[in-house]
């Protein structure tokens, strides 16, 4: 395997970090969609806006034991402030 220069390694390293975010985002709306159908616009722009993979994972998280959508979207404006 060739030798990266630092910057080489970095930009890998980020791509990664990135691919890893989108792949959270998309996993937490397809759950959202699963469980409660279509979801507003207002909400996927909130998911989008996210950047931290944690949260984003927590939020999935809650989703899960949310029983409705109206009861999971405090926790997204939270999220979001």
């Amino acid at each position: 395997m060739p030798v990266l220069a630092p910057f080489e390694q970095n930009a890998m390293d980020k791509g990664r970090l990135e691919g890893k975010f989108e792949e959270a985002q998309i996993s937490l709306l397809d759950d959202l969609q699963e469980k409660f159908g279509t979801i507003p616009t207002e909400i996927m722009d909130a998911i989008h806006a996210l950047n931290d993979v944690a949260l984003v994972r927590r939020l999935r998280k809650q989703a899960r034991n949310a029983d409705s959508l109206s009861d999971w979207i405090p926790y997204i404006r939270e999220a979001g402030k």
